[in-house]
């Protein structure tokens, strides 16, 4: 970790140690487990749904967990269905450990093939005197893939969203993950934790500012939650591949943004973002993060050009507006790179890099009660979240740091879910055209090839390349076992079909199973 980092670590710890204040747990980054919790925190009118993930105390405990405690009879039921598998607490105390296991089997009815995807662990919580949180979670799993998924994990040696594998036995890869955080809350307006994790800005199903599509990385994030206005600042470090040099270790990157959302009035939310990528090193020795960098008020611009440095800044600007409580319409703006005549001349230049999301939320539609519905329009440019140099593109781990295609696509989804008790039932359509890089050429879609390699800097426009069509659909019937530890039975029915004029894939996924939801 930079010697910067540190010192100011330390010092925030030992001004604010002196205070206390209420639960500083974190609650888990998952759509599954936030819907239970967005009906209320939507209804309220300072509350900033778009930084996620949300905290314990921030929610007051006014949660729909509450209700889903069933009545059982004696020790081990109440363990399995209500209660943490091990606790302890005393007046400043609580410690509580929950097994992590997923047995989940698909089938494809196209290829005809099974799939499974397993895991075992540990969560292991403890809070102290109601302001210090500390989480780890730790497992060891299994799974398998589709041919055209598995050829991609092959050749990045990564399974998304959880980094490397440790090696593949058959067609079985085989990995691990430990994530974990401290999280401590000195006032009530402050919140600071340290930990490996991933975290998410926006209130839609995709974030084009930073969503928790890549692997976990190390960071120290702070809060300021104080009238009107939530400030979010952090810093990590990340790892990711050098394109031109395969098969060595993976290169080190920083990344840092900070985030203001201001609740203006009741019903309207404004929001700002900016983020920088920047090298570790340079061609001769280690660079590490500028001071300047670490400053959680400093616009990163005018830094970057300050001291000579080439390393990749976005912008971006959203808002969201409550209609009758039930209704939020929300929107992202993402800046990469862009100026404004070519913009107003249409002529496709390829240095318009931006990104937009468009979304609204609905909550009890019709009045009835647990539906929700949702619907979602993204579009990015080609080149936008991509770098002349590949190892400074807005990505972890060969996994994009916002969405998962990158770039070059426009995409549509639609979500509708309904939950009674412990009982949820989801479906979801994704409609995406996107495009593909041909050869060793860029088209944009590709994030982790330099924008140098592009074909023409004009008449670029989204989709170009080999055009591709995604189609995804799926639905899904889940029972919650053990609201304490996440744990629920599944079983659902997917779709995806895939078609260019290179490939078409297709494949009906029936699963079902068991799963820790972390």
């Amino acid at each position: 970790m930079n010697k910067s980092v540190k010192i100011i670590l330390l010092i925030t710890f030992q001004i604010f140690s002196q205070f206390v204040l209420s639960q500083s747990s974190i609650i888990n980054l998952h759509n599954d487990i936030n819907i239970r919790y967005e009906p209320y925190l939507y209804t309220q009118n300072n509350f900033h749904t778009s930084i996620k993930p949300y905290l314990q105390n921030e929610i007051n405990n006014k949660d729909s967990i509450d209700i889903l405690f069933i009545k059982t009879s004696g020790f081990f039921s109440k363990k399995i269905f209500n209660k943490d598998i091990i606790s302890y607490s005393n007046e400043k105390n609580k410690l509580s450990i929950n097994p992590i296991f997923t047995a989940y089997g698909s089938y494809d009815i196209n290829s005809k093939q099974a799939f499974f995807d397993t895991k075992a662990g540990c969560s292991i919580n403890f809070n102290h005197s109601d302001k210090l949180s500390i989480n780890t979670d730790f497992f060891y799993g299994g799974i398998q893939f589709d041919d055209y998924t598995s050829k991609h994990v092959d050749t990045t040696k990564t399974i998304p969203t959880y980094g490397k594998y440790n090696s593949k036995n058959g067609d079985i890869f085989l990995y691990h993950l430990i994530r974990g955080y401290i999280s401590y809350s000195p006032v009530k307006y402050i919140n600071l934790q340290a930990g490996i994790g991933k975290n998410f800005i926006g209130d839609g199903y995709r974030s084009l500012f930073l969503s928790d599509n890549s692997n976990n990385y190390p960071y120290l994030k702070a809060n300021l939650n104080i009238w009107k206005i939530k400030y979010s600042w952090l810093v990590s470090q990340l790892k990711d591949y050098k394109v031109e040099e395969t098969g060595k270790p993976l290169a080190k990157k920083y990344f840092v943004y900070h985030y203001l959302s201001w609740n203006i009035t009741k019903w309207l939310n404004v929001n700002a973002f900016e983020s920088i990528v920047i090298n570790a090193a340079d061609s001769v020795s280690s660079k590490g993060i500028d001071p300047n960098y670490i400053n959680p008020v400093i616009f990163y611009r005018p830094v970057e050009f300050s001291i000579g440095s080439a390393d990749n800044v976005l912008l971006g600007f959203g808002f969201k507006i409550k209609i009758l409580k039930k209704y939020n319409i929300y929107s992202q703006l993402l800046l990469d790179e862009f100026i404004f005549s070519n913009i107003k001349a249409r002529n496709g230049w390829w240095g318009n890099k931006f990104a937009i999301q468009l979304g609204i939320k609905a909550f009890e539609p019709l009045n009835i009660k647990g539906l929700y519905a949702q619907l979602e329009y993204n579009y990015a440019r080609p080149f936008t979240y991509s770098h002349q140099l590949p190892i400074l593109n807005y990505a972890s781990y060969y996994s994009p740091l916002a969405h998962p295609l990158g770039a070059n696509f426009k995409e549509i989804i639609a979500i509708l879910r309904y939950h009674k008790n412990r009982v949820s039932v989801s479906s979801k359509i994704i409609y995406a055209d996107y495009g593909k890089d041909i050869g060793t050429v860029s088209y944009g879609g590709d994030i982790y090839k330099s924008y140098l390699l592009r074909v023409k800097d004009y008449n670029n426009i989204v989709a170009q390349g080999i055009a591709t069509r995604l189609i995804y659909s799926e639905i899904k019937f889940s029972y919650l076992l053990n609201p304490k530890s996440n744990f629920q039975l599944e079983f659902g029915i997917s779709n995806t079909q895939n078609t260019s004029s290179d490939i078409s894939q297709k494949n009906t996924f029936i699963s079902f199973g068991l799963k820790s939801h972390i």
